[in-house]
């Protein structure tokens, strides 16, 4: 499962071998350092330079369900890609948010055609065109 929150993505899966704990990860070490802190401590952030996500946390299913239980008890924004920015301030600007928007520009695409009257798919609702992506970076052994 993918969480997009306001101060990073986690991916979220089933531990394999740990039935009551799941795997979170993170391209961005900081994006698990926020959750962390916000579960008072407790799971050691692991890296893994090779894995697709590098970073990742062990943490107990019910820790984490209480954490999104906050989140969403919590939640004052109306607007998530600009809290997003908001959050993430000058430590991840250009990364986090920009891609934040080229996410919804990419699932807009897929949005059911609209009604008569409506904007068509891709047409003048779209805010903003996806910058290019770059190659993905290939990771290389250190020695």
């Amino acid at each position: 499962m993918w969480m997009f929150l306001p101060f990073g993505l986690l991916s979220v899966v089933a531990h394999r071998r740990l039935a009551d704990t799941l795997l979170v990860r993170a391209r961005r070490r900081e994006h698990l350092v926020e959750l962390v802190r916000a579960l008072g401590g407790g799971p050691e952030i692991q890296s893994s330079p090779y894995a697709d996500y590098p970073f990742r946390a062990e943490v107990k299913r019910v820790a984490f369900a209480s954490f999104v239980s906050k989140q969403l008890l919590e939640m004052s924004y109306d607007n998530f890609k600009n809290e997003a920015s908001r959050v993430a301030g000058d430590r991840v600007a250009g990364t986090y948010a920009d891609s934040l928007h080229d996410v919804w520009a990419t699932m807009r695409e897929i949005e059911a055609p609209r009604s008569l009257g409506e904007a068509p798919l891709g047409g003048a609702l779209r805010t903003r065109t996806p910058r290019k992506r770059s190659p993905r970076a290939t990771r290389v052994p250190q020695a």
